[in-house]
């Protein structure tokens, strides 16, 4: 590890500086310590660049300095604060550390990026900001690869970086000392006045589309290990991009969106869901101080689409487009409120939101060269690639990358939802879809039925609240709580989701009983909570027959039945509720509340597990105390620390 050569009087002492994260930091602060390394390395982004022959190290020094002075994004470092909420902190620039390594072939390359990836990223305190030079034979820079952390620059950022970089390398002067943005500049504009009316906004529109959206794109996803977790297959296209450009252009469209639209048809048909979540990226740089920043102002929010397959393909393009730019002009919010936003809208539904679709549109990229051996693309065919990552945080994620010259479309599956033929399916039908949309005005999504097999749910399964279901999941899951001693659950003439109980004792009411379903619906890939609960003195002679409960007579309303304090009694619990006390000002928990519900931060959970990790315990991820079980829930998967 070496550094560059930097003149004495580059640097002059600046103070450490401090504020909020922003609301794009935000996510990335949940990213970050949801995921595991390995796993979090996918926040690494990389870039490679071919600098002009004759660079030297001390030119290059010098640039990657002048970067760093310039833009405080690259000197950030993120921890918590004295109250638990996390913070960003910016130091004083420093020179930047550079990897140097000969060059000789590809495979030096290789080596390089996995010695630059092998480190897990402290966000507290390494430099966000990595940097690998292969040399030529006289010691100038030969290639250079930039890694830098998502939490600190997006694509548009790292666009920027380089473009600067490139320039400040050639010797170029006039740069301003402090562009007129920079992320603590971002985090005051989204806590003053103005940006808490944004931040008000948005939250109606997280509330709406939770309020309406399946709860999860694949119900029937299934469970257990699979020899390959992910399929990624691409199809290179050298004429589909134009035709996009004259469909859009017909249906006064945006190219985004008919590719969403396509995608949606599809997804639809593999998915049977009638209406479709997907996320999509957000790059809020529409002014001109955040056009060309060097930071992060990447949101993923999420789209709610429609699909009616005995329509055209222009009518979907219609639906698309409006969502698209309602979801983009949502784009940038809190996302510590949306968390607390998802957490009362599934327990209101009685759900569990998996929105594990993607889709993510960039212009003018091509995605990566073949490596060494593999074959290049050739347009109109599928081909195969790794997959960009492994972890179950995606079920389907879709790439369009267009380039003046060529449009590579590219999906990733998750082997539990998806098969790699139907992949290929999908891509090809994409295709095919647009260039008939380019020669015929009307083009029928009916006709999609014979590029891909359409998925249908059968016996068994049943239509609610937006939701494909199976009531004998949910079944199952109230069979399980102690106190019952038959069940069966229906759908009402009313369209509502009925559960019929036989229980052990007269004390078993409707809230015990929707709070036992509720905690376990991570449980259950078909499983939401029952919108009724009719307690039955007996059940019927055949239990499994739902007709028959109908016909039994009904007890009374139990009385006192409802939401219920419980003081912790063990250890763990006791610890937990303190812990979640400390870092809460003025919220009363106990044992029977669900974190967020009961008032609780999103923002502390980081530092809320780590007080309760000093306390002696472990066990809980940030997404537990997220989720719908209880305090006391919890408690009981805590461990002391040290013990498996």
């Amino acid at each position: 590890m070496i550094s560059a050569p930097v003149p004495a009087d580059r640097f002059t002492a600046q103070a450490v500086r401090q504020g909020p994260l922003t609301w794009s930091q935000q996510f990335f602060w949940f990213d970050h310590h949801w995921l595991t390394f390995p796993h979090r390395r996918v926040l690494l982004l990389r870039y490679t660049w071919d600098p002009p022959a004759g660079t030297s190290l001390a030119a290059l020094g010098a640039a990657l300095d002048a970067l760093v002075l310039r833009h405080e994004a690259l000197r950030t470092r993120y921890g918590v604060g004295a109250d638990g909420q996390p913070v960003q902190v910016v130091l004083p620039p420093e020179p930047v550390s550079v990897i140097t390594c000969p060059t000789g072939n590809s495979a030096d390359e290789a080596a390089l990026i996995t010695r630059m990836r092998e480190r897990d990223l402290d966000i507290g305190g390494d430099p966000p900001i990595r940097v690998g030079v292969l040399t030529d034979s006289e010691g100038y820079a030969d290639r250079v690869i930039v890694m830098v952390h998502h939490f600190s620059v997006d694509l548009g950022g790292l666009d920027a970086m380089v473009a600067e970089l490139e320039q400040l390398s050639a010797g170029a002067a006039g740069f301003a000392a402090r562009p007129a943005w920079q992320p603590l500049d971002q985090a005051a504009a989204e806590q003053s006045a103005r940006g808490r009316v944004r931040a008000k906004r948005t939250r109606l529109y997280w509330e709406n589309l939770y309020s309406r959206m399946p709860y999860q794109t694949f119900p029937d996803r299934k469970r257990g290990p699979f020899p390959q977790r992910y399929h990624l297959l691409g199809l290179r296209c050298d004429d589909v991009e134009g035709a996009v450009r004259d469909v859009a252009n017909r249906y006064q469209s945006s190219p985004a969106s008919v590719y969403l639209a396509a995608f949606g048809a599809f997804l639809s048909l593999v998915s049977g869901q009638r209406s479709c979540a997907v996320t999509v990226a957000a790059s809020n740089r529409i002014t001109a101080p955040s056009a060309k920043a060097v930071g992060c102002l990447f949101q993923p929010v999420m789209l709610c689409l429609d699909v009616d397959l005995d329509r055209t393909f222009a009518d979907l393009v219609a639906r698309a487009g409006a969502a698209n730019l309602t979801a983009q002009l949502n784009g940038a919010y809190s996302y510590f409120e949306r968390k607390q936003a998802e957490a009362r809208c599934a327990h209101r539904r009685g759900v569990s939101f998996r929105s594990a679709v993607d889709f993510n549109y960039v212009e003018n990229k091509t995605p990566r060269a073949p490596s060494p051996g593999e074959a290049v693309p050739v347009s109109g065919e599928v081909y195969r690639r790794p997959a960009a990552f492994t972890d179950d945080s995606c079920d389907l994620y879709l790439w369009v990358y267009t380039h003046p010259s060529r449009t590579d479309i590219m999906l990733m599956g998750h082997a539990a939802v998806i098969s790699a033929a139907t992949i290929e399916h999908i891509l090809v039908g994409m295709r095919e879809l647009i260039m008939s949309a380019r020669d015929e005005d009307t083009v029928p999504l009916s006709g999609l039925r014979r590029l891909v097999e359409a998925k249908s749910y059968g016996p068994g399964w049943a239509f609610v609240d937006n939701c494909w279901i199976r009531p004998d999941d949910v079944r199952a899951v109230l069979l399980a709580h102690p106190g019952v001693r038959a069940a069966a659950v229906v759908v009402d003439d009313d369209g509502l989701l009925t559960a019929y109980i036989h229980g052990a004792d007269g004390t078993l009411g409707p809230s015990t009983l929707r709070q036992h379903v509720i905690e376990h619906l991570a449980g259950g890939s078909a499983v939401i909570a029952p919108h009724r609960y009719v307690l039955c003195a007996q059940a019927p002679d055949d239990p499994d027959d739902p007709r028959a409960w109908a016909a039994q007579p009904v007890l009374p309303a139990v009385r006192g039945d409802g939401p219920t304090t419980a003081e912790p009694s063990e250890a763990a619990a006791q610890a937990l509720c303190a812990a979640v006390e400390k870092f809460n000002p003025g919220v009363e928990v106990d044992s029977s509340a669900v974190y967020l519900l009961a008032g609780g931060r999103a923002g502390v959970l980081t530092a809320l597990l780590v007080h309760l990790h000093d306390q002696g315990y472990t066990g809980l991820s940030p997404s537990d105390l997220a989720g719908p079980a209880s305090l006391g829930s919890l408690a009981k998967r805590l461990r002391p620390v040290g013990r498996g």
